[in-house]
């Protein structure tokens, strides 16, 4: 992702879907976040964020995302400045 994002001529990512079998923690980890900040990111993630706040969903969190819906398996989050109140 960071060696991809920034040699595309991007003003601005929607959306972004991460699943790679069990590895999420440690992609989102090392996405650029201070080089691009996508309006939906769905994770997948086997244990729901919904009873228990998740690495992830802390993870996400920090990075100014909400957790706006989860759908059996994905976790999709949404930039907090994005949304309307």
């Amino acid at each position: 992702i960071q060696e991809v994002i920034p040699h595309r001529n991007l003003d601005r990512i929607l959306f972004v879907s991460i699943d790679v079998d069990g590895f999420e923690k440690q992609v989102i980890e090392t996405f650029p976040f201070e080089n691009c900040q996508p309006l939906i990111i769905c994770i997948e993630q086997l244990e729901n964020p919904l009873h228990k706040i998740s690495d992830i969903r802390a993870y996400m969190e920090s990075k100014g995302y909400e957790l706006i819906s989860y759908t059996w398996l994905s976790s999709i989050y949404q930039k907090r400045d994005s949304l309307q109140g």
